[in-house]
């Protein structure tokens, strides 16, 4: 791995290196919690009717939602917990893809396939329509143990996994994990496995072989995890791959090669989030020592401000962190709308992903929340 940033002037790599957010505000402490199966800041509701094919209004996500055509123009949005801007005023979502169209964008978002062909359609869609079949058919699979071969789609998208390293064992297990009605970020990222050490989907061993090192680790961590976009390395560096050397860590080898500020720069933004997973070897064995040494799984982190002593007590830091939120929230709203609509078709605002992002976080990080705020927004029912 090219591990030092020589060549490049200290102030232009610190700009190419300081990554974006789009900053709400982080919650001062609390847990994920777990979310009832509805909600969503107010619960998603079929008005009154149980059945999919019902044309009764509701909200989802605490945004507006109403029958298709139908809607106040000034809604204001609740930015609540996290704050993401833009705080302007924004239109409620209303349906203007048919029943047929509406139904077949969830079934390919949730479930990978096409409606079923006797699906009891509304003559009016609606986007609380949308919201009460995606809950169904995540409340099938739940009752039934299956996973959502969507979520698996996704999250096989989404892990670092490769020809060499395959992480599908993982995307299909944590996939049957979030169809649960209490599923919520925390699930994904901080659920305790059932084996030692191991909190969430990051600590499972496929997840961890796929990527070795930490810069390597925490390239994809602040990627994945906070969407900020790591600068490659200049070219013509020379290949340098930390070994142990007697006495030291490999983070301590790491560290000393990247020392020079022009190195460190982009080294700061994605080795903290390495260092966390530092009890984990490169074929992701739990470990307490390295090289004869103990391990520092410890580090800081500058943007979102994160301070931990292991990946065990960042996990829950991460499962209520906005700009997480914000980040898988959008990733998964891309990933329907690529699902549903065909890639490329709709790229995703910054507006609608801040929107959905506000209702992700204000549902305490519901799974459910989540889907139903996605696909009742306008990209999703127009």
């Amino acid at each position: 791995m090219k591990l030092c940033c020589v060549g490049i002037g200290l102030g232009l790599l610190t700009f190419a290196c300081s990554g974006r957010y789009d900053v709400g505000f982080e919650p001062a402490g609390g847990s994920a919690g777990k979310a009832s199966q509805n909600a969503a800041g107010t619960a998603a509701s079929s008005g009154g009717s149980s059945s999919v094919g019902g044309t009764g209004s509701g909200t989802a996500g605490g945004s507006v939602i109403g029958e298709g055509g139908v809607g106040d123009n000034d809604v204001p949005v609740d930015m609540g917990r996290c704050g993401f801007s833009p705080t302007a005023k924004s239109a409620p979502a209303t349906a203007v893809a048919s029943s047929a169209e509406l139904a077949t964008r969830v079934y390919h978002f949730l479930d990978a396939s096409e409606a079923p062909s006797d699906l009891m359609l509304p003559r009016t869609p609606s986007a609380a329509w949308a919201a009460t079949l995606a809950t169904q058919i995540l409340d099938g699979h739940a009752a039934a143990q299956t996973e959502a071969p969507g979520l698996v789609r996704f999250l096989a998208s989404w892990l670092p996994g490769n020809a060499d390293h395959p992480t599908a064992d993982s995307a299909h297990a944590w996939g049957l994990k979030l169809t649960a009605a209490d599923a919520t970020l925390a699930t994904l990222l901080s659920e305790p496995t059932g084996e030692a050490h191991r909190f969430g989907i990051l600590t499972e061993v496929d997840v961890l072989s796929a990527k070795n090192g930490i810069s390597a680790r925490g390239t994809w961590m602040v990627k994945a995890l906070f969407c900020t976009d790591v600068p490659p390395p200049p070219p013509n560096l020379p290949e340098a791959d930390p070994a142990p050397q007697p006495g030291m860590t490999q983070r301590e080898v790491l560290e000393a090669s990247v020392a020079n500020p022009a190195c460190n720069a982009c080294h700061a933004l994605f080795d903290p989030s390495g260092d966390s997973l530092e009890h984990f070897d490169d074929a992701g064995n739990y470990r307490v020592l390295d090289n004869g040494e103990p391990v520092d799984a410890s580090a800081r982190m500058a943007s979102p401000p994160l301070e931990f002593q292991d990946f065990e007590s960042l996990a829950p830091q991460l499962a209520v962190s906005c700009q997480v939120a914000q980040c898988i929230g959008g990733s998964i709203f891309q990933d329907a709308l690529n699902a549903g609509l065909g890639s490329g078709a709709v790229t995703l605002s910054e507006s609608e992903r801040n929107a959905v992002a506000n209702q992700f976080a204000n549902a305490d990080f519901s799974i459910r929340a989540l889907v139903q705020a996605i696909v009742t927004s306008p990209s999703f029912v127009r």
